[in-house]
């Protein structure tokens, strides 16, 4: 199939979502199949495609069984997929630099149990973004701040490359890190696995891994999620120096 044809596949699923005929996961499945069917697609777009995907689903929060839809979100999100959509090539002809394909990491394959656990950590980190954190500033709450501190800086490696990049972002990462270290939350090798994800995110800050399942920056995301959901009552921000972000 050719790739103009993929690409009306996938406005169509968008357009059905649209419309309420399909869920966000449903979306974001097919999404990944057809982003897979793509001839000759850099690998960055596929990344981009994916982090498009997480925006979607996390824009619908559930509290119990009530469903909650950022709206404003959602359209932002829908008006990125289309100009994601009207960007991808056409054709077959383009071809990803070896430079670019040397650039993938693939030092983050260690393994990973995941947590019993009766929530999807994405929803909830958008819960808890919308109770905890500020429009601008830091949180009152360590819980709000960890939060913050993980959201923001996933988004900046997703979506700019960490282009913006400076020591206060090793700082926040170290922050999370030290908070993070809590055995009421995480096993021990839960504990190593965090402290290996944050050491890869600083060390490797100028070429970000960024695939979802595997990816240190969403592990760290989802740890920090299992932390506040361990941790259900507001603990005070630590006295710290403020960070720039």
């Amino acid at each position: 199939m050719a790739n103009r044809d993929i690409i009306a596949r996938m406005i169509a699923v968008l357009d059905d979502y649209e419309a309420g005929k399909i869920r966000p996961e449903d979306v974001e499945r097919s999404m990944q199949f057809n982003m897979e069917a793509l001839e000759a697609l850099p690998y960055k777009r596929i990344k981009e495609a994916q982090h498009l995907c997480y925006r979607l689903v996390t824009a619908h929060m559930f509290i119990g069984e009530e469903e909650f839809v950022g709206k404003e979100d959602v359209a932002t999100i829908l008006a990125d997929f289309r100009e994601f959509f009207a960007s991808l090539p056409s054709s077959s002809m383009i071809v990803e630099a070896p430079a670019a394909r040397a650039a993938k990491p693939e030092i983050f394959v260690r393994f990973r149990r995941p947590m019993a656990k009766a929530y999807n950590w994405k929803r909830e980190h958008a819960r808890l973004w919308d109770a905890l954190v500020p429009k601008s500033g830091r949180a009152s709450t360590l819980q709000g701040e960890l939060i913050r501190i993980a959201g923001k800086l996933t988004d900046e490696a997703y979506r700019n490359g960490n282009l913006n990049w400076d020591s206060d972002c090793a700082s926040m990462w170290r922050f999370v890190g030290e908070h993070l270290e809590d055995s009421r939350a995480f096993t021990n090798e839960q504990s190593i696995e965090i402290h290996d994800a944050i050491a890869i995110i600083i060390r490797d800050h100028d070429c970000p891994d960024l695939r979802e399942e595997g990816s240190p920056y969403y592990l760290v995301s989802e740890r920090v999620v299992d932390w506040c959901i361990a941790h259900p009552d507001p603990l005070p921000l630590p006295d710290f120096p403020k960070f720039k972000r």
